[in-house]
């Protein structure tokens, strides 16, 4: 009889073997390894015996990862959220402290203010609109901010004015009055700003009279620049005396006072100003920053991601 020819018995387990094989004791491994399918998809290469065949669909399992302490999350956190901070400071929203009596009474003395740093990546500010924009030309730098001795004083101060709880001496808040291409002079019989020869009605937030400072212009605004002015005109240096301000320089509109608590309020534009007139020809629409381009983009990435998972039909 040949080898090929030799008799087959039955093994308990209804299965033949050769009559020549060694019959494998009861959990002895069948093989050197055995390659199963895991529940996702990947190959797994995991011991069989004679129990473990006998039951299918038994996969080995990895063993799993020790989960972190405390100590071991804690730097992680920590690095994420400053990252976060950093980010979001960056690209969209940054809180700043008043530092002066020029926004009175609608911003007061150290009042903190929340400035939406997006919004004018996708267009250009509006009338009426308060605004923090950084020193540029002839507008004065603030020098009667005292600068601690000890580098742990400055460090702080400098922590400050990063999440807007010291001021920077640099920023500066106002309201815009003009824009490109406008025509700003003072005043009207009732002490009213004339934009392109009509009287503007700021009625709902001006303290004092636009007049009392002497200056009269008229002044044309240039192309890609802003006339600015602080809404206690009294008391306000602003774009009649330092000049317009450039777009570019505008850090973003300051949306509402989030501190103190009893001073809570949004900070948003009249109708008799929004409705005052269309803007000029000379205002064109901005183009969006590569900031905003990258802070969206990942967002509309996630989303599209997830469409397509929910999608996918079911296994």
């Amino acid at each position: 009889m040949s080898d090929d020819a030799r008799m087959t018995v039955p093994d308990e387990g209804g299965k033949h073997r050769r009559q020549d094989e060694p019959i494998p004791e009861v959990g002895a491994p069948l093989a050197a390894s055995t390659v199963v399918e895991a529940p996702d998809g990947s190959d797994v290469v995991a011991p069989a015996t004679v129990e473990g065949v006998a039951a299918p669909g038994v996969v080995a399992r990895k063993a799993k990862r020790k989960p972190l302490t405390f100590w071991q999350e804690l730097p992680l956190l920590v690095a994420l959220a400053v990252v976060l901070a950093v980010l979001i400071k960056t690209f969209a929203f940054q809180a700043f402290v008043i530092p002066s009596e020029s926004m009175e009474s609608t911003i007061m003395t150290n009042d903190r203010v929340m400035t939406n740093k997006l919004v004018y990546d996708f267009r250009d500010p509006h009338r009426g609109e308060v605004v923090v924009f950084e020193r540029t030309g002839a507008w004065p730098e603030l020098t009667n901010m005292d600068v601690p001795k000890s580098s742990l004083g400055r460090a702080i101060q400098d922590a400050g004015k990063f999440i807007g709880f010291v001021p920077s001496g640099t920023d500066f808040i106002k309201r815009v009055i003009g824009l490109p291409g406008d025509t700003i002079a003072c005043c009207d019989a009732q002490n009213r700003m004339l934009v392109n020869g009509q009287p503007l009605d700021e009625s709902a937030y001006v303290q004092g009279s636009s007049a009392q400072m002497g200056w009269k212009g008229p002044v044309t605004v240039p192309a890609g620049e802003l006339f600015v002015m602080g809404d206690n005109r009294e008391h306000s240096s602003d774009a009649r005396v330092f000049g317009t301000v450039p777009i570019n320089k505008v850090v973003g509109r300051a949306v509402f006072v989030m501190w103190p608590r009893e001073h809570w309020k949004g900070l948003r534009v009249p109708a008799t100003v929004e409705q005052f007139s269309t803007p000029p020809s000379g205002a064109m629409g901005a183009v969006p920053s590569l900031g905003a381009v990258a802070l969206v983009l990942p967002l509309a990435g996630l989303r599209a991601r997830r469409r397509r998972r929910l999608r996918r039909p079911a296994a």
